[in-house]
């Protein structure tokens, strides 16, 4: 495949990837279609999509966002971030809701333009979401092929790792004790429960926020008017 170069005026008619929900291949890359293919009939399949998977890419942060699962009004309670580029997103049982990488465009291995040309010598973005059953693993793979040399990065969340290549550029990120780590999207009744929980709760902190506002009011009168009645005492 020819590579764009980004000096080249042919670039200046492409377009990044917009910020709507793409979807994760669906498919194993075809380099784990042959590994799976050699392997006899008896050995057991274990390598499969998680088709849940959807990212959005957001060129104005220069973010991509990955979600596990629908995080509607009230699902996500808190984040974290794992290390320096990272942030990470969590619902109420501290399972992994969304996940995002900052400065996307310059840490990842592949390029974020709404092209499947490769630029600059990087391919695009092709992001599959591969299940390791028997090892309860996720690997967030962001090209169709899995370089031979991978350094694994620990983070401060001791269930996520990310895969880097020779150049220091991210190429996977590998989450560990998947079942238990990772949310799924909860049914429609439970999410608008959520969210009527996130309403109430917003409603009772901007009530508090008002309260003290009122008070800080109240202290800065009361500070100005016994200013303004203290009689200076003179010096004999």
């Amino acid at each position: 495949m020819a590579s764009l170069d980004t000096k080249n005026e042919d670039l200046n008619s492409l377009k990044m990837l917009s910020s709507s929900e793409h979807w994760g291949n669906n498919q194993l890359p075809i380099q784990f279609m042959k590994e799976l293919n050699i392997q006899t009939k008896s050995t057991k399949n274990n390598i499969c999509i998680r088709d849940d998977t959807v990212f959005k890419y957001y060129e104005d942060t220069d973010t991509l966002l990955i979600y596990f699962a629908k995080a509607t009004s009230g699902v996500i309670r808190q984040s974290r971030e794992p290390n320096d580029y990272t942030l990470a997103s969590y619902d109420g049982d501290d399972k992994i809701v969304s996940f995002e990488i900052w400065e996307a465009s310059k840490l990842l291995c592949c390029h974020l333009f709404d092209t499947s040309e490769m630029i600059d010598n990087k391919p695009p973005l092709s992001l599959y979401p591969i299940c390791y059953e028997d090892r309860d693993e996720l690997e967030i793979l962001l090209i169709g092929s899995k370089p031979s040399f991978i350094t694994f990065k620990k983070t401060e969340d001791k269930d996520f790792e990310v895969g880097m290549n020779d150049e220091n550029k991210i190429v996977t990120l590998l989450f560990h004790n998947v079942s238990s780590r990772l949310a799924k999207t909860l049914p429609e009744k439970e999410r608008e429960k959520l969210a009527e929980e996130a309403r109430l709760r917003s409603l009772e902190d901007a009530k508090w926020d008002r309260l003290l506002l009122n008070k800080q009011d109240e202290y800065r009168q009361f500070i100005q008017h016994h200013h303004a009645n203290t009689i200076p005492t003179k010096m004999p």
